[in-house]
């Protein structure tokens, strides 16, 4: 998946259970996913979802995805958006409809032409791909389809609102955690600390933390910890960087202070850690 991502900008996959427990390391992608059969209990980002057959799960701009409790028999079909295709995918879409998305991420698809409808959109992904088309398309018509579900989801989330907005979409509190997360994917290398965050959101350091406990059940610093900690076993995993340099990487003072945190963490010393 993570080549096709690379190389197209998009990736569909089937997923089974087996899959989802392969599933390491932070990712970056839009993902649209529909769960056919079975559930899965798992975090997007630290916020807890979960899906069952006949769930839907639209998240934009996940960097950190986790799968904790996964049934053997669990199945879903998952499209991976690279977020460097958003802006032309989701150019002419108002912010009004992205709100009524951001505001229900994981639904529970009830009207059976609403699920068939995202199905048949998957599979023409799959259609098309059986098409021997090369990379002439430059992926756009994928990228068509996918913003064609978006505004399709968005479409439902307003019919089931009746027009009323009586849900209350996307509150202030919503984007500024979404802020804090965008924000977390791109400085966390640098910055760990919970006052520049707070800055960048525009938002108090108390009150940062009244939105994350009440989005994650963590602290901004506890969840700033566990991004650091999930880039670094990444970097550990695939990458030769050794530990001078991973430190130099994520902006440790020296290698002590790196090796507490890391040891803080997980238990173990960063070597002792790469190998196992």
């Amino acid at each position: 998946m993570r080549k096709n991502l690379e190389k197209k900008g998009y990736a569909l996959k089937r997923l089974t259970a087996a899959d989802v427990r392969d599933v390491t390391g932070p990712v970056r992608i839009h993902l649209i996913a529909l769960c056919h059969q079975g559930e899965m209990k798992g975090t997007a980002n630290l916020m807890p979802i979960e899906m069952r057959a006949g769930t839907r799960v639209c998240l934009p701009h996940v960097f950190q995805l986790t799968a904790n409790n996964i049934s053997d028999d669990f199945r879903a079909t998952v499209l991976g958006v690279d977020p460097r295709v958003s802006v032309d995918v989701s150019a002419g879409i108002t912010a009004e409809r992205f709100d009524y998305v951001f505001a229900n991420p994981v639904r529970d698809v009830d009207e059976p032409h609403e699920w068939q409808l995202l199905n048949c959109l998957m599979d023409s992904i799959e259609h098309y791909e059986a098409v021997d088309v090369g990379d002439r398309a430059g992926g756009g018509v994928v990228h068509g389809i996918y913003r064609t579900m978006l505004l399709a989801i968005a479409e439902m989330e307003v019919r089931r609102d009746d027009g009323a907005r009586s849900m209350g979409p996307y509150s202030m509190r919503d984007a500024w955690f979404r802020n804090f997360v965008l924000l977390l994917d791109k400085h966390i290398e640098q910055e760990r600390e919970v006052q520049f965050y707070a800055e960048q959101v525009g938002v108090s350091p108390k009150y940062l933390t009244m939105i994350c406990k009440d989005k994650t059940g963590r602290k901004p610093k506890e969840i700033i910890s566990a991004i650091l900690l999930s880039r670094i076993k990444m970097d550990m995993a695939t990458t030769t960087l050794n530990m001078k340099q991973l430190a130099d990487k994520y902006g440790f003072a020296d290698m002590s202070s790196f090796g507490k945190f890391f040891k803080k963490m997980t238990g173990s010393s960063p070597r002792d850690f790469r190998m196992q």
